[in-house]
């Protein structure tokens, strides 16, 4: 009995790989009753013990066959860098999933793939295949019938918490951490936050799909291939800025594959489980999210030549922060750039103007406002990984700079952050808070405060409660929708001057 139904099974393997190796299809079928009064259809005669067979004709001699239409890469995806040291990488979270593909006409009508089907009165028509209702998972699905599979029709299976599932898994299993990934058991439990968002954006795209039509059996077996190319954004939520950008490509090929349990649009998961991975193949990216030891380095500033140009003023303890009110304002800056602005401040009385590099990253044309007079200047001296730069005006400066705190800020330490938060209608905004801890990251250090910080912060200077500069305001935390945290960095002073190669 088991021997039979071996035979059986065998012959549905051979008439299913017969009709997806071959472009046409032009053959008789044999149709026969088993001893227990099943029915079935194959291209090759039953076993002797099966009664009589007769030869059914097909009704279309030339039957188009899935997979000669649609062409799938052969991508091999490389194997993904495990992380030895889940505990000192940066978690990820996949923030955002979008399809943006080329095309001429509306996107959501761009033909994607082709949608084949199945279903069983094909198999009494006498189509080739093998069918049988208590064996469906063990049969050939024939896809005889197509229709064009467009972007609108699967938008939901696209929505980013599907492909999330798929990411997640694909990160883990390399032992990379990922925010909200463990679900939250407690009322208490405190909301994971990101150290990297990643934005992925799917810009070509190709399926095929057989699925099973039978009453019986509902969509339950399916044959699917898959194929997209995705690139990547990622951002770094600290700096506040995207920190790397690639591409990568994932193939579920599973078409010519023997029917498979499950929904078929699991293969657009798979597919994007697999173009993850390649993306964990980058040693770029792993260098981002994960630096070993032996490439810690890398993160690490390189110091810039020393500047003896460059003269700044060390304040002292005698005043008070509210009686430099006014000079403080004629050297606090906007730092307009053609992207939008940031802030920053004088720190030499030739002109020189600090701030965050992804303030200005390298944009040529920079303008600095100081209490309401505009300068041109240009980037002396960056420092993209302490995220520093010093600018130098163009013009003669003849105005004010600040002063410099010699001292590092204590725990619990007043201070006061000035800066044009949001709009550049709102410059030299003061906000006040306390150092509420000192933090290192990837070996570098930071003062994290409560004091209210917003875009457009980003490179103004901190005061101590004697009017000296203590820091640079740099990022913050925020909520998914925008909402402060109050939980923001600062970069020491001494730190970035250090990084720009300024001393006494």
């Amino acid at each position: 009995m088991k021997l039979r139904a071996l035979s059986i099974f065998c012959i549905a393997i051979f008439a299913y790989s017969s009709l997806f190796t071959t472009s046409l299809v032009e053959a008789k079928v044999y149709k026969w009753v088993d001893k227990n009064g099943k029915v079935h259809y194959s291209d090759k005669p039953p076993e002797k013990e099966s009664k009589d067979p007769v030869v059914v004709e097909l009704q279309s001699n030339k039957t188009n066959v899935v997979g000669n239409s649609i062409h799938f890469p052969d991508i091999k995806v490389p194997k993904p860098i495990n992380n030895p040291n889940p505990e000192r990488s940066k978690s990820v979270f996949l923030e955002h999933v979008s399809v943006e593909l080329e095309s001429d006409n509306d996107p959501n009508n761009t033909v994607v793939g082709q949608l084949y089907h199945f279903d069983k009165n094909s198999f009494r028509r006498g189509l080739v295949g093998t069918y049988d209702d208590s064996e469906a998972s063990q049969t050939a699905l024939l896809c005889n019938s197509k229709r064009p599979i467009r972007l609108r029709n699967i938008q939901g299976e696209l929505a980013g918490q599907n492909y999330r599932t798929s990411f997640n898994k694909g990160f883990q299993s390399n032992n990379y951490p990922v925010a909200g990934a463990e679900k939250k058991r407690f009322a208490l439990q405190k909301s994971e936050a990101s150290d990297l968002s990643i934005a992925a954006i799917i810009t070509e795209l190709k399926i095929a799909r057989c699925i099973s039509s039978t009453r019986r059996y509902g969509n339950q077996y399916h044959q699917s291939s898959t194929y997209m190319k995705v690139k990547w954004e990622v951002f770094d939520n600290l700096s506040r800025r995207v920190v790397f950008r690639t591409e990568s490509e994932g193939v579920d090929d599973y078409f010519k594959k023997a029917p498979r349990e499950g929904r078929a649009v699991e293969s657009t998961g798979f597919a994007f489980k697999r173009a993850a991975e390649s993306l964990l193949s980058q040693q770029a990216f792993v260098d981002i999210v994960a630096p070993s030891v032996a490439r810690s380095s890398a993160f690490k500033s390189k110091p810039n030549p020393k500047r003896s140009d460059i003269k700044i003023t060390y304040g002292d303890n005698q005043s008070r922060f509210s009686a430099k009110i006014e000079k403080i304002k004629q050297a606090t800056a906007t730092i307009r750039t053609v992207s939008g602005h940031g802030s920053g401040f004088v720190i030499s009385s030739s002109g020189h103007v600090l701030t965050n590099y992804h303030v200005v990253n390298d944009n040529t044309e920079l303008l600095v406002i100081i209490n309401g007079a505009e300068y041109t200047a240009e980037l002396l001296i960056k420092d993209p990984a302490r995220d520093v730069a010093v600018l130098q005006i163009n013009a003669e400066y003849d105005g004010e700079h600040l002063e410099i705190s010699r001292e590092t800020a204590g725990l619990g330490e007043v201070i006061y952050v000035i800066g044009t938060p949001l709009d550049e209608m709102l410059d030299f905004s003061i906000t006040k808070g306390i150092i509420s801890a000192t933090r290192n990251f990837q070996q570098q250090n930071f003062y994290q405060t409560d004091a209210a910080v917003n875009p457009g912060n980003s490179g103004g200077p901190v005061f101590n409660e004697y009017g000296n500069v203590i820091g640079v305001t740099v990022a913050g935390l925020f909520t998914r929708d925008g909402g402060s945290r109050n939980i923001n960095y600062l970069i020491p002073i001494a730190d970035a001057l250090n990084a720009m190669g300024i001393e006494d």
